[in-house]
């Protein structure tokens, strides 16, 4: 489910049309709070997965991988006046999962991981119009990934899950549209780094595209 322009696209180009309208804009100081839905796109790839599968001692390997998924997140922040904020919030980057078939021996390698997490930021925010602001995000993800393989091979099965967790660097961009001074629409790009653990559920950088509404206090 390929989720990178089918959701982000429509409304930034919903936004942009109404953003001649009359001036609303939120107040410049104040917290805030917002939710958002969105896809997710781990970066990671099918012969990277294979690699590992030769590296351990098999004869060949083929992968197939499943990078995407549904995602969502829940937010608060506070605004410190016209251009700059902070915000934490929650967020469900969804389940990514991959079938290995190997030759040399003959088995069939199944895995999945699971990635949430707890986001922390500042945001540098810059007016484009009375109702239309651009932004920018730089800050830390507290993640936790919860990850599962098993294997078959001439009849026997083995299985394994782990759980870890890390902190790691996180940055975006993005426009919101203020619908009314307490209501708005926000679409932006997040990229999470190093998410997972290199050594045992795998590490790869997640792309997130969300759209969702943001309401001002």
């Amino acid at each position: 489910m390929k989720l990178r322009t089918t959701l982000f696209l429509p409304c930034v180009i919903a936004v942009m049309g109404v953003a001649t309208g009359s001036g609303v804009m939120a107040d410049d100081t104040g917290p805030y709070v917002g939710g958002s839905l969105g896809g997710s796109l781990v970066d990671v790839t099918s012969g990277q997965i294979s690699a590992l599968a030769t590296d351990a001692g098999f004869a060949t390997a083929s992968t197939s991988i499943d990078d995407t998924d549904f995602g969502w997140k829940l937010y608060g922040g506070y605004r410190f006046g016209r251009y700059f904020a902070a915000e934490v919030g929650y967020v469900d980057l969804g389940e990514a999962s991959f079938t290995t078939r190997t030759t040399g021996p003959s088995a069939s390698i199944d895995g999945k991981a699971e990635a949430i997490g707890l986001n922390f930021q500042g945001v540098l925010v810059v007016p484009y119009t009375d109702k239309f602001r651009l932004f920018a995000e730089a800050g830390g993800l507290w993640w936790d990934v919860d990850g599962r393989v098993a294997a078959v091979s001439n009849g026997v099965g083995v299985a394994q899950s782990a759980s870890v967790d890390g902190v790691d660097f996180k940055f975006g961009f993005g426009v919101t549209y203020d619908v009314t001074e307490r209501f708005g629409i926000r679409a932006e790009y997040e990229q999470f780094t190093n998410v997972g653990d290199p050594s045992v559920t795998g590490e790869a950088d997640i792309h997130f595209l969300s759209a969702g509404g943001v309401f001002n206090f």
